[in-house]
């Protein structure tokens, strides 16, 4: 990718590959819990997702293949 991804493109992406979900977090002492909103785009083109990280943030982690034959898999967070 050789150009900023637009938000039009993000989120097209986000609905093939994507996944929105609401954290659930303990909280200090005994404050009970908070709850944050987390978005999650997974797939096995790195480049793609550390375009997007460049462009808009977040973490990117490797999760290695479960199987011999199939490719690792990179998760945006």
């Amino acid at each position: 990718m050789t150009r900023r991804p637009s938000p039009g493109y993000l989120a097209g992406f986000m609905d093939g590959e994507g996944s929105l979900m609401i954290a659930k977090y303990a909280g200090r002492g005994l404050r009970g819990y908070h709850y944050r909103a987390r978005i999650s785009i997974a797939n096995t083109n790195r480049l793609v997702l550390e375009e997007i990280r460049r462009v808009y943030g977040g973490i990117l982690a490797r999760q290695a293949p479960r199987k011999p034959r199939w490719n690792a898999s990179y998760h945006l967070i």
